[in-house]
């Protein structure tokens, strides 16, 4: 199963820096321009130059921003704004954040993980990918020979073992960094350089698969820059960087862990989808309808009702339309996905909200093929339910899906 292994991580010195809040953003895809601008006025080492950099009309094959993301990259390590540990280390986090208004704190921790093929069975994905968005990243990795942010991972470990490990090792220790981040997300780390706990973990870890939470665009993008260098030297070492990809881990069973969903925008559609898209749906869901005059109430209640549902047994998908000014909750009927995908999913799967999203709603009822799906002019992600919404409502996209935290 998965080869865990501690590595000697890049930071940020922050007594070049000053507050970490200023450099650090979230991943690169939840960013849009008017976040981009931000970020390069907080800072002006942010980590928004490496890992989504601006582009320019003037940008060529010499000078564009994959390019520019490396030249900083290697400027900012000269002058040490960017430091590298001397040991190797695993390092053992806890984030503090709010979710459904209560305080939680996740554990986790960040190692480099051997890749592998998702065929093998050891790290499995639960999404799609778009090509433009792997060739877009592979770019970046070629150019910077670098990962700047981790693939979220999870792992089953009941017992929270491997947590307990580190917890262990860490007790009593002040972290070595930590900050609140600028949505209010509280960050502690720890490096954790005894061999024996990192043989330890390693040894729990051997017997367990990995679960891509987010990061699958970057996931796939190592896959294929590994083959890439193996295709020019096949006789590269096992302990070869390229075969390897630095990775966020935590316990699926960890108390403070909650996986938010990427909920869906259909960008357009032909207003005969969107008009018989309920009857269509009729014989796979039980549509829950919110009316009313007052707007804000009627999405309160939607988004009530949503929340409610993924307390219980079954599968809940809130659904906006344009030139539809109710809100629908559509709950999944039981044995559809059996019975419409059971040779084609492993079980597991089909309860995943996405699987229903994009098996049943985009492929099934709205026609998707293969390429629609891979054409990102068509569909658009956001982790905000507000955006997803807006993006109906204000902005006139053919329709969104919301979907509930992951159930793990």
């Amino acid at each position: 199963m998965a080869k865990v292994i501690p590595f000697r991580g890049i930071f940020y010195n922050s007594k070049r820096v000053g507050n970490l809040k200023a450099v650090v953003t979230p991943p690169y895809d939840v960013i849009g321009a008017k976040e981009q601008d931000a970020f390069y006025e907080s800072h002006s080492h942010n980590i928004i130059r490496l890992i989504l950099g601006k582009e320019y009309a003037a940008d060529s094959e010499t000078d564009n921003r994959y390019t520019r993301a490396a030249t900083a990259f290697e400027k900012w390590r000269r002058e040490d704004i960017l430091v590298r540990d001397e040991i190797p280390a695993l390092y053992f986090t806890e984030t503090d954040y709010r979710v459904h208004d209560r305080q939680v704190t996740r554990c986790g921790l960040i190692a480099l993980v051997a890749l592998e093929e998702l065929a093998s069975g050891v790290i499995l994905p639960h999404e799609r990918t778009f090509s433009a968005t792997r060739s877009e990243r592979l770019r970046l990795v070629e150019t910077c020979k670098a990962n700047f942010s981790q693939i979220f991972a999870l792992y089953p470990d009941q017992a929270n073992r491997v947590c307990g490990h580190l917890k262990q090792e860490t007790a009593g220790k002040m972290p070595d960094i930590d900050f609140k981040d600028p949505d209010g997300m509280c960050h502690r780390l720890w490096r954790v350089t005894d061999p024996g706990i990192a043989d330890a973990v390693a040894a729990e870890m051997s017997e367990k698969p990995l679960y891509i939470a987010d990061g699958h665009h970057r996931y796939e993008t190592a896959l294929s820059y590994r083959n890439s260098r193996l295709s020019e030297n096949p006789a590269l070492p096992e302990d070869a960087p390229c075969r390897y990809v630095m990775m966020y881990l935590s316990s699926m069973h960890d108390p403070g862990l909650t996986v938010l969903p990427a909920h869906r925008v259909v960008n357009s559609l032909p207003k005969a989808k969107t008009d018989s898209f309920l009857d269509k749906a009729a014989p796979f869901f039980d549509v829950e309808i919110f009316n009313g005059t007052d707007a804000r109430i009627r999405e309160r209640a939607f988004l009530d009702s949503l929340a409610k549902s993924n307390s219980k047994k079954g599968t809940a998908v809130g659904v906006v339309m344009r030139n539809k000014e109710a809100f629908y909750v559509l709950r999944l009927r039981e044995g559809v996905m059996e019975r419409l995908f059971a040779d084609l999913l492993p079980g597991p799967l089909m309860r995943l909200d996405v699987t229903v999203v994009t098996q049943v709603f985009l492929k099934n009822i709205l026609d998707f093929d293969e390429t629609d799906l891979d054409n990102e002019e068509n569909l658009s992600y956001t982790s905000k339910i507000p955006e997803a919404i807006d993006a109906v409502r204000k902005f006139g996209r053919a329709a969104a899906f919301i979907m509930n935290p992951t159930r793990i």
